[in-house]
């Protein structure tokens, strides 16, 4: 952005900045970010990002990593579901689909109650009752992060 000389709210604030008194660094500021630096340079290679990466380990992973999930998805996982199918508790499988299928029926079947339970309830009785539970979540989460900031303050 160019600026307009021409502008008085520039002038004024370019004035302002000015007269401002130069701020000092903490101390030990300088002796901080050198020592954060060397623990970084220090760290091994593969703690650095990816495009930090030598040209070789770059081309070493980008070839090993589709090697490693062609063996576990290509490989391992059919050989696993053999294993499990050929297992003695696949034989109970139809009897585990048919329990899974009735929970579920019972589960529609909860729903459609409470649906049917909530439609004849006067609205007024919904709103207050939203109301209660809206208190009660904020008072919680409020509560929490009070404790929280209180725990964070004590350290």
């Amino acid at each position: 952005m160019k600026s307009n000389p021409n502008d008085p709210l520039e002038t004024w604030a370019k004035q302002a900045l000015r007269q401002l008194p130069d701020r000092r660094a903490p101390a030990g500021l300088g002796r901080r970010v050198l020592t954060e630096i060397q623990r970084r340079e220090a760290a091994p290679w593969y703690s650095h990002p990816w495009m930090e990466w030598s040209p070789l380990a770059k081309l070493a992973s980008a070839v090993s990593l589709p090697a490693l999930g062609f063996v576990v998805w290509g490989t391992a996982l059919p050989a696993l579901r053999d294993a499990i199918v050929s297992a003695p508790m696949a034989r109970n499988a139809a009897t585990t689909l048919q329990t899974a299928s009735a929970m579920g029926e019972t589960a529609v079947s909860l729903g459609r109650a409470g649906w049917i339970t909530v439609s004849h309830v006067n609205p007024s009785y919904l709103a207050i009752g939203a109301a209660i539970f809206a208190v009660a979540w904020f008072s919680t989460l409020g509560l929490g992060t009070a404790a929280w900031r209180l725990a964070r303050n004590n350290d």
